[in-house]
């Protein structure tokens, strides 16, 4: 009896442990502009230098934040014009999709629980080195400068790393066991979803993909739409496309699931 009182105690406390860290840990926000053109962010009085399409900020304690959101005026990325700044509320322990409309209000599209998972399985809440910020080209696409601290090749041309992923067994089963383990941690080391999405699809346009690879895909995208946007994009490479509508358990919004169980349904 006394063993047993032990172990119920202990089990209190460590669910009091995980429930406290779970509050300690803060909210996650994602942000993107309505037409999804590059910007930067100033969140109280830190600015985040990089220009990108898409920002998760992890970690922040709950209340009212003051958000700046600049756009760079032409090529020029010295030059930027503030499109909002204003004070936004972040609730507890969520993970917030917001995003600024075409006239410049803060819109939370919405907000859910932050789900319970290791660290190791959810690549925003690892340390991350940060890119260099990306500097314009003539013909409009950006280079981004080697960090010397990130030992992960740089692409010196302009736009995304990608990777091959040849898979002498591709077929029936999709990507190869150890070829798609090399793609997940491929995915993880990226820093933002337009990068991950072009990694990804090229890998299942060259070797076709399962429905169960694809579940473990998708929650590797901060944004559901680009979890939504590879969904589709899989589909006709998919094996087992009798499997495909699993996918919409991997959504996080229910239009998109409801785009996708479409998508799927037209075309059959």
């Amino acid at each position: 009896m006394k063993n047993l009182s032990i172990i119920l105690i202990a089990f209190i406390a460590m669910a009091s442990s995980f429930s406290l860290n779970a509050q300690n840990r803060g909210s996650d926000l994602h942000l993107q502009l309505f037409n999804k053109a590059p910007f930067t962010l100033i969140l109280d009085g830190k600015r985040y230098q990089d220009i990108r399409n898409d920002y998760t900020v992890r970690s922040i304690p709950p209340g009212a934040h003051r958000i700046k959101v600049q756009v760079p005026q032409g090529p020029d990325t010295r030059r930027m014009r503030t499109i909002f700044k204003g004070m936004v509320e972040i609730p507890a322990n969520r993970e917030v999709f917001a995003y600024i409309d075409h006239r410049g209000r803060y819109i939370m599209h919405q907000s859910i629980n932050i789900a319970a998972q290791g660290d190791d399985d959810n690549p925003y809440i690892r340390n991350t080195p940060r890119p260099e910020r990306p500097r314009p080209n003539a013909n409009g696409s950006t280079t981004t400068r080697p960090n010397n601290n990130n030992s992960r090749p740089q692409n010196q041309g302009g736009g995304s790393i990608t990777e091959s992923y040849t898979n002498s067994n591709s077929g029936k089963n999709g990507i190869a066991t150890s070829n798609f383990e090399q793609l997940k941690t491929t995915i993880k080391e990226s820093q933002f979803d337009e990068e991950r999405i072009k990694v990804a699809q090229k890998a299942v346009a060259e070797n076709g993909v399962s429905s169960n690879q694809m579940r473990q895909l998708l929650p590797l995208f901060s944004f559901d739409d680009s979890r939504l946007t590879l969904a589709k994009f899989a589909y006709k490479y998919t094996v087992d496309k009798e499997n495909y509508l699993q996918l919409k358990q991997e959504l996080k919004f229910d239009k998109n699931a409801k785009e996708l169980e479409a998508f799927i349904s037209e075309s059959k």
